[in-house]
C-alpha cells in the first residue's frame, strides 16, 4: 500500500507533464494554423448596396392593413478573417425602410424612414476554388436619419402624421450568400438576407409596430 501511495504521485506528475506539453503543441499549432490563413489578407473592405422589401409586423391596429413597401441600401464592408472559415463584418450603411397602410383594399398612406444602420455579424464561409458560400448572424442597429409621410388626399380619414417612427431600431440578422473572386484580391458578393426588429419602433399609439425586411443585395470585395 505505501509503495501505490509513493507511485502515484509520480505517475500522476508524469500524466500532467505530457497533458501540459499535449496542450502547449496544441495551442501552438492552432495559433499558427490561424496565423498562417489569414497572414496574406486578414482585412478586406467593400462597397454593397440592395432592394429592401420592408413587411413590419403591426398590432392593435384598428382598421389598417399593412402592404410591404420596397426600399433600398447602400453602404461600406469592412472585415476581418479570423481564420480561412471564420470572419468579423461590420457594414455601415444608409437604408431606407417603410410601409404601406391600406383601407378597404385602398391605399391610404406610406411612412418612410432613413436610417443610418451598423450591423456587426459573424460570418462562416466555405471554399469551392474562385467561389465561397457564406453564412451570417448577428444583431444590427439604426439610427433614424429623417422621416417623409405620405397620404391619399382622396381618403378623408387620412390624416398627416409626424414622428412616427422611432429614434432607433435594433434588430437581429441572419443571411446567406455567394462570393466569386475574379482575381486573388477582387471578388463580386451577391446575399440574401432577412432581418427582425427586437424593439417598438412605432411612436404611435395604440398601433405597435416592429420592423421586418428582407433584403437582396450584391457588391465587391477587395482584399487588403
Amino acid at each position: 500500500m505505501a509503495q501505490i501511495l509513493l507511485f502515484l504521485p509520480i505517475q500522476l506528475g508524469a500524466i500532467m507533464k505530457n497533458f501540459t506539453r499535449t496542450a502547449i503543441f496544441t495551442c501552438m499549432f492552432v495559433l499558427c494554423f490561424v496565423t498562417e490563413s489569414v497572414s496574406q489578407s486578414p482585412f478586406f473592405v467593400g462597397l454593397r448596396g440592395g432592394a429592401v422589401f420592408s413587411n413590419p409586423s403591426i398590432s392593435n391596429s384598428v382598421d389598417n392593413n399593412l402592404s410591404h413597401a420596397i426600399n433600398m441600401c447602400v453602404g461600406g464592408i469592412l472585415g476581418f478573417r479570423m481564420s480561412e472559415t471564420f470572419a468579423v463584418i461590420t457594414e455601415p450603411s444608409y437604408v431606407r425602410k417603410g410601409v404601406n397602410f391600406l383601407v378597404f383594399g385602398e391605399y391610404a398612406e406610406s411612412l418612410e424612414a432613413d436610417y443610418l444602420e451598423i450591423p456587426v455579424v459573424m460570418q462562416a464561409s466555405s471554399h469551392w476554388n474562385h467561389l465561397m458560400l457564406h453564412f451570417y448572424a448577428g444583431p444590427s442597429v439604426a439610427w433614424k436619419l429623417s422621416e417623409a409621410f405620405h397620404y391619399n388626399p382622396n381618403l378623408a380619414h387620412a390624416a398627416v402624421v409626424r414622428d412616427y417612427y422611432s429614434s432607433t431600431d435594433l434588430s437581429v440578422m441572419v443571411g446567406t450568400g455567394v462570393t466569386f473572386w475574379v482575381t486573388n484580391g477582387v471578388g463580386i458578393l451577391v446575399d440574401f438576407r432577412f432581418a427582425r426588429g427586437l424593439n417598438i419602433v412605432s411612436n404611435i399609439g395604440p398601433e405597435t409596430m416592429r420592423s421586418s425586411e428582407v433584403t437582396i443585395g450584391g457588391g465587391l470585395l477587395f482584399d487588403l
